[in-house]
C-alpha cells in the first residue's frame, strides 16, 4: 500500500470490523481482512489514464474471511462505493462523449 497512500481511506485494515458478521455462520469475532491487490485493469489504464485505474483500485471490495467457517466474502466501505460509482460515471461520460462526437462528424 506504499504506492497508494490514500488506500488506507478505502481499506478495512485500519477500520473497526466488529459490526460486520459472517454471512455463513453469523460470527463477528473471527473475521480476518485479506490483502487487496493493487493491480488495475489494463483496459482502464488505456482508456482513462490515471483517473480510471485509481478509481478502480479504490472501489474494489475488501475481502474478509471467517476463521470459524472458512467463508470468504466481500465488503465495500462508503468511500469504496463512492469511488466505484465515480468510475462508472466516468465510463458513461466517455461513452456519451464518443457517441456525440461521432454524430457531429457524420
Amino acid at each position: 500500500m506504499e504506492n497508494f497512500p490514500l488506500m488506507t481511506l478505502f481499506c478495512m485494515d485500519k477500520m473497526n470490523i466488529s459490526k460486520i458478521e459472517c454471512p455463513g455462520c453469523r460470527s463477528k469475532d473471527n473475521l480476518k481482512v485479506l490483502p487487496k491487490s493493487e493491480r488495475a485493469s489494463q483496459m482502464a489504464i488505456l482508456i482513462g489514464g490515471v483517473v480510471l485505474p485509481t478509481l478502480w483500485i479504490y472501489g474494489r471490495q475488501t475481502k474478509l474471511t471467517c476463521e470459524s467457517c472458512g467463508k470468504v466474502f466481500g465488503f465495500r466501505t462508503l468511500a469504496a462505493k463512492l469511488s466505484i460509482t465515480l468510475f462508472w460515471l466516468f465510463i458513461a461520460l466517455l461513452l456519451i462523449t464518443g457517441v456525440l462526437f461521432n454524430l457531429m462528424i457524420n
